[in-house]
């Protein structure tokens, strides 16, 4: 599992592009997938009750993201998080991608 070259940072205004980009390619291969809109993807992660921008966490390789994780509260009155979505550019190291991502979540 290699980290080097790898950042975890939160969500920028812009990012969406290319995160429903990686979210097509990852979740595209499985039965009864549905391509997602930018559109969809601000509703169903930025603008979910719950998740602020601060819990969505961005991994980048030289300065291209290659995954992303949205987290957020299910209740605002208790302190759990949950993970609502989590996915990486599949051909790109994808377990220490994975790994610096939740590593960074269990942080927030």
């Amino acid at each position: 599992m290699s980290t080097s070259n790898l950042v975890v940072r939160t969500y920028q205004a812009g990012d969406e592009r290319l995160l429903t980009e990686i979210y097509n390619q990852y979740y595209g291969r499985y039965s009864g997938f549905t391509k997602r809109t930018t559109e969809e993807w601000l509703r169903s992660c930025k603008h979910r009750p719950g998740v602020e921008v601060r819990g969505i966490l961005i991994a980048e390789r030289r300065r291209d993201i290659v995954g992303y994780l949205v987290t957020g509260r299910v209740r605002p009155s208790d302190g759990q998080f949950v993970i609502y979505e989590l996915c990486c550019i599949p051909s790109r190291d994808r377990e220490g991608t994975i790994a610096a991502l939740l590593d960074r979540a269990v942080e927030h």
